[in-house]
């Protein structure tokens, strides 16, 4: 529910998709991070010493896969880049399988199979005129979520509060790198 009414904001904000992704990330980076000292208080600065490396590399993830929600939406389509996202369960049990050796349930194997048989029956009959510039934005975001899902598994210790506000500062640096040249 909330990535349709984000995928609406984004179509309707008229900017570029890297623009979009810029104040996307920003506005999460500042929410997220008021609410993160606000709730820690004197233990903040400590939280991010403490657990930096897993905050930075979620936070690169997390901000991977918002850039590539965004400009999935501006390019493939709100509805395409929110079909893709019901394969990060996908994506998430075999970097688990691959990085971590562990074998998915079997819902999560069921579960996977019905997304992917899902996503096929819709389309294809349009896989010739299909944006693939849009399609692999729209991939990236289920792709990014699912090692950043099954990395924050391995670190159930870590705030995902300050996850997301690492992940809105990462978004808006690509968005910058991003939008040179644009």
């Amino acid at each position: 529910i909330i990535f349709s009414f984000d995928a609406l904001l984004i179509r309707l904000a008229g900017v570029s998709g890297f623009k979009a992704g810029f104040w996307r990330a920003g506005f999460t980076a500042i929410s997220l991070g008021v609410v993160f000292f606000f709730l820690n208080k004197a233990k903040a600065i400590e939280i991010l010493k403490k657990d930096y490396k897993p905050i930075i590399i979620a936070g690169i993830l997390w901000g991977l896969s918002g850039l590539g929600f965004t400009l999935g939406v501006m390019t493939a389509g709100a509805s395409n880049a929110l079909v893709m996202l019901s394969i990060s369960p996908l994506f998430s049990a075999a970097f688990s399988f691959i990085i971590y050796r562990r074998i998915p349930s079997w819902i999560t194997l069921l579960a996977t199979v019905g997304a992917i048989w899902g996503i096929w029956f819709m389309y294809h009959n349009e896989l010739e005129t299909l944006n693939w510039v849009g399609l692999m934005f729209s991939l990236s975001t289920p792709f990014f979520a699912g090692i950043n899902l099954s990395f924050m598994r391995t670190h159930k210790e870590v705030s995902r509060i300050a996850i997301g506000m690492a992940g809105g500062v990462a978004g808006m640096i690509f968005s910058l790198v991003g939008s040179v040249g644009n």
